[in-house]
Protein backbone atom coordinates (compact mmCIF):
# COMPACT_ATOMS: atom_id res chain seq x y z
CA UNK A 1 0.00 0.00 0.00
CA UNK A 2 1.48 3.41 -0.97
CA UNK A 3 -1.36 5.71 -0.15
CA UNK A 4 -4.39 5.40 2.07
CA UNK A 5 -7.50 8.13 1.68
CA UNK A 6 -9.11 8.58 5.15
CA UNK A 7 -11.55 11.06 6.39
CA UNK A 8 -10.09 10.34 10.11
CA UNK A 9 -13.01 8.25 11.00
CA UNK A 10 -15.55 10.81 11.05
CA UNK A 11 -17.95 11.88 8.32
CA UNK A 12 -16.22 14.76 7.11
CA UNK A 13 -12.54 14.89 6.97
CA UNK A 14 -12.13 18.38 8.56
CA UNK A 15 -13.51 16.92 11.41
CA UNK A 16 -11.17 14.05 11.72
CA UNK A 17 -8.34 16.33 10.83
CA UNK A 18 -6.44 15.51 14.18
CA UNK A 19 -6.43 11.79 13.48
CA UNK A 20 -5.02 13.07 9.91
CA UNK A 21 -2.17 14.87 11.08
CA UNK A 22 -1.31 11.88 13.77
CA UNK A 23 -1.28 9.11 10.71
CA UNK A 24 0.35 11.37 9.03
CA UNK A 25 3.37 11.66 11.43
CA UNK A 26 3.54 7.90 12.45
CA UNK A 27 4.03 7.06 8.53
CA UNK A 28 6.98 9.12 8.54
CA UNK A 29 6.02 9.53 4.39
CA UNK A 30 6.17 5.67 4.17
CA UNK A 31 2.32 6.04 2.95
CA UNK A 32 0.79 9.18 2.07
CA UNK A 33 -2.18 9.86 3.91
CA UNK A 34 -4.52 11.25 1.71
CA UNK A 35 -7.22 13.13 3.43
CA UNK A 36 -10.75 12.65 2.04
CA UNK A 37 -14.74 13.28 2.46
CA UNK A 38 -16.38 17.43 2.22
CA UNK A 39 -12.88 18.76 1.23
CA UNK A 40 -13.56 22.23 -1.02
CA UNK A 41 -12.44 25.15 -1.93
CA UNK A 42 -13.58 26.27 1.50
CA UNK A 43 -11.72 24.19 4.05
CA UNK A 44 -8.89 22.75 1.25
CA UNK A 45 -6.19 25.49 3.57
CA UNK A 46 -6.88 23.36 6.36
CA UNK A 47 -5.41 20.19 4.88
CA UNK A 48 -2.17 22.00 3.47
CA UNK A 49 0.02 19.75 5.40
CA UNK A 50 -0.84 17.02 2.93
CA UNK A 51 0.53 16.12 -0.19
CA UNK A 52 -2.78 14.90 -1.69
CA UNK A 53 -6.39 15.16 -1.00
CA UNK A 54 -9.25 14.19 -2.66
CA UNK A 55 -12.09 16.35 -3.30
CA UNK A 56 -14.87 17.12 -6.04
CA UNK A 57 -13.65 20.49 -7.10
CA UNK A 58 -15.19 20.98 -10.77
CA UNK A 59 -15.40 24.53 -10.80
CA UNK A 60 -12.21 25.37 -8.89
CA UNK A 61 -10.01 23.14 -11.16
CA UNK A 62 -9.83 25.84 -13.93
CA UNK A 63 -10.50 28.96 -11.90
CA UNK A 64 -7.68 28.98 -9.44
CA UNK A 65 -5.04 26.85 -11.32
CA UNK A 66 -5.68 23.05 -9.31
CA UNK A 67 -4.38 20.67 -11.54
CA UNK A 68 -5.70 17.05 -12.69
CA UNK A 69 -3.58 14.27 -11.53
Amino acid sequence: VDRVLSSGQKNKAIEGLVLLKQLKRISNNRIVIMPGSDISKKNLKNFELFKDVHGSFRDEINSNGFKLC
